[in-house]
């Protein structure tokens, strides 16, 4: 998850078509009051055998994982409990959208992530197919994004886009179509000493395609609360449909997904772990988590969004696009930032 963030989602819902120029107008507030109020929370097993222990709400409230600070809700994992590697893993918190989406431009603007040995965070929409938006373990410097399918989707490997193309079967287990950013400080300390950016993934009928925009260069349309995608630079990674190729039936129905999980299939795994400089701190991932509590003070994500210095804390809300009836809507509010809303 992303923490001590900035998290701004704009999530736009009905896209028809890509339309230039749109103009969008706020119609629906969302709080911090009724922040969570807008997801549910996942307290199953981990799918990716993370040693975690994701908690429901009630537990999460009571064991200090969703404190209010500043008007601010933070979503956050255990950083005290020293525990034993052999049994259940860290707390942490797993939140799954109550709304599902078929489409959309979502914008989630962050000043810092959770990064170091044992980290997995990751921001992604799931149900009939999957995309990762944002992702990474451990130590990592670049993002990876990443797109599922279960009915065949194969992308050409060389596409419009300024991310390394890794594979291009999205309907492969487990890989999928792997993307890895070569944008500079796109990931983990140095996205976190640049005062974080924005992420933004659109999702219309001409495919899903991915931006990301480093604090100092975030275009003056999302600044000012019209994001025109048209206008935008090349995206970090292009998914075109294609009726021969990857058909838009591949994905829909799909649940907004924010979680905080340790070590597991990526992070955890004995020869990711052994070749990264997180090996010299423990043997392995699952004993580094269970003994360092206090390398995880700071895993914790903050919803905020700022909205030209109205009110002191900013309502948050949907947006309809005037051009495309695109509704759009804002998580989180915040004095903090002037590049939201």
């Amino acid at each position: 998850m992303m923490t001590q963030g900035m998290l701004m989602l704009l999530v736009a819902v009905g896209v028809t078509a890509r339309t230039a120029l749109a103009v969008y107008i706020r119609t629906e507030s969302w709080t911090p009051t009724n922040f969570l109020d807008q997801f549910d929370f996942f307290d199953g097993p981990d799918p990716t055998h993370g040693y975690v222990e994701y908690v429901d709400r009630s537990t999460a409230s009571s064991r200090g994982l969703l404190p209010v600070v500043d008007g601010v809700q933070l979503l956050r994992a255990d950083s005290t409990t020293v525990l034993d590697a052999s049994v259940v893993g860290r707390r942490s918190v797993r939140i799954h959208s109550k709304q599902t989406f078929n489409s959309g431009l979502f914008l989630l603007d962050i000043t810092h992530m959770p990064v170091g040995c044992g980290t997995w965070p990751a921001y992604w929409f799931v149900g009939k197919g999957e995309f990762d938006v944002l992702e990474g373990i451990n130590n990592e410097t670049s993002n990876y994004v990443v797109y599922h399918t279960e009915e065949t989707c194969t992308l050409n490997a060389t596409r419009h886009q300024t991310a390394t193309v890794l594979t291009t079967s999205c309907h492969t287990v487990p890989t999928g179509c792997g993307n890895q950013a070569t944008t500079p400080g796109s990931y983990g300390t140095a996205f976190n000493n640049n005062g974080g950016g924005i992420y933004a993934a659109l999702w219309d009928k001409t495919g899903i395609f991915i931006w990301m925009f480093p604090r100092q260069a975030i275009p003056n349309d999302i600044v000012q609360g019209s994001p025109h995608p048209d206008l935008w630079p090349i995206p970090m990674t292009n998914l075109s449909f294609s009726a021969s190729s990857c058909a838009a039936t591949a994905f829909g129905n799909t649940n907004i997904v924010m979680d905080l999980t340790f070590c597991g299939d990526w992070a955890g795994s004995k020869w990711v772990w052994e070749a990264s400089d997180c090996q010299v701190l423990a043997p392995t991932c699952n004993a580094f988590v269970a003994a360092n509590p206090h390398a995880f003070k700071e895993a914790s994500n903050r919803a905020l969004c700022y909205d030209g210095g109205v009110a002191d804390v900013a309502p948050v809300g949907r947006y309809v696009s005037v051009l495309d009836h695109a509704c759009l809507s804002t998580m989180g509010s915040s004095k903090a930032s002037p590049t939201c809303c």
